[in-house]
């Protein structure tokens, strides 16, 4: 296993302080949650990439590379509840997708296609990163591509 990186500090500013509203709102109504995923190494998403694929296990993500996903430029993350884990219940999940919400941020919860319930990232930037996008992060690091979204 690939270690998580858990450190906020991280993440783009603006994000970072969403992030935290977030898991203020959810501390508020008596929930533990857990940011348990903020920027991911190359190293690590080509571990999570392979589950389902080349390792055991469910397939648990479509991104192929780290700047493939939001989590790679410092504009997502993962929350969890600290009891329950990934194993969290219904009115976690529902509350979490309600605080995202709230602070602008995208909720993995509501994709059609893939939900990702755990997923939150920045609700000012488009689904997925852009081949410039990731160009971008990639050549000048991640707080080129906040700049670029004004972030």
């Amino acid at each position: 296993m690939v270690p998580m990186d858990r450190d906020m500090g991280k993440l783009a500013p603006s994000f970072r302080l969403r992030i935290e509203a977030v898991v203020a709102d959810l501390e508020a109504e008596g929930l533990t949650p857990w940011v348990v995923e903020c920027v991911r190494t190359a190293e690590r998403q080509a571990w999570l990439y392979a589950q389902g694929r080349t390792r055991a296990g469910s397939i648990v993500t479509k991104a192929p590379t780290h700047v493939s996903s939001w989590h790679g430029h410092g504009l997502a993350v993962d929350i969890i509840d600290r009891v329950k884990h990934w194993g969290a219940t219904q009115a976690f999940w529902q509350s979490l997708g309600a605080a995202c919400g709230r602070h602008g941020v995208t909720w993995g919860g509501n994709w059609k296609s893939f939900p990702d319930r755990p997923h939150c990232q920045d609700g000012r930037v488009p689904g997925g990163p852009s081949k410039v996008d990731r160009d971008r992060t990639l050549g000048s690091g991640m707080a080129a591509t906040w700049e670029a979204y004004n972030l």
